[in-house]
């Protein structure tokens, strides 16, 4: 059986009480990349899954929790930890959130917020607060600004000197462990100073050495 409805995972049944029983497992993250490789097709499995009461697996939900003597709740939650800790990548960027391209059209947009509004509204959960919630605000705030030309432009803006920002910080730290420069406190480069601090840590090492020697005799 496969899902074919807006939104909805398109993997097979049987792979889903897999999923399912994976989450019923003891270990805290399970590992569910060979039980779907595709990101987004286990974002929106975890997606139903956390539905709790409202999940069309709400039955083998119920099953995997019973053999494992916990509630429907605990795999819910876990689903839920698991889909933030998919996200974490994208949680800061409008067009991420969203799942557009930075050039998508107006048109492209609003389609992507309303299909991820049907994934993600408050009201398709058994509880409305927590990690979901959250996702749910942060899509409409991402559609605030995308929708609106004016805002969308200011936005792109911002996110490009954000971009420029990182690749200089970036670029420092490459220049820094290569060793091209590293200021000292007294002003002089890592190389001048450095051979330095080696020789003097080898004499104190040898010398707490020879104390030791002496000490036992």
């Amino acid at each position: 059986m496969t899902h074919s409805n807006i939104g909805e995972p398109r993997i097979t049944q049987p792979r889903v009480k897999e999923i399912i029983a994976a989450l019923a497992r003891p270990e805290p993250l399970p590992n569910l990349s060979s039980l779907c490789p595709e990101k987004k097709e286990l974002t929106r499995t975890l997606l139903y899954i956390a539905r709790g009461l409202r999940s069309p697996y709400y039955a083998d939900l119920r099953e995997a929790a019973e053999l494992q003597h916990l509630d429907v709740r605990d795999l819910t939650q876990k689903a839920e930890f698991l889909l933030a800790q998919l996200s974490i990548a994208s949680s800061a960027d409008f067009y991420s959130i969203l799942e557009v391209d930075q050039h998508a059209s107006s048109e492209e947009i609003h389609h992507k917020w309303i299909e991820q509004m049907r994934l993600y509204h408050p009201d398709m959960y058994e509880t409305s607060g927590g990690w979901i919630a959250q996702q749910a605000r942060r899509l409409n705030e991402a559609y605030a600004v995308l929708k609106d030309p004016e805002k969308r432009r200011e936005y792109d803006v911002a996110r490009r000197a954000r971009g420029k920002g990182r690749l200089q910080t970036l670029g420092t730290l490459c220049a820094t462990r290569h060793g091209r420069w590293i200021d000292s406190p007294g002003g002089g480069s890592s190389r001048e100073w450095l051979p330095m601090v080696v020789a003097i840590m080898s004499i104190a090492l040898a010398s707490l050495i020879v104390g030791v020697l002496l000490w036992s005799w």
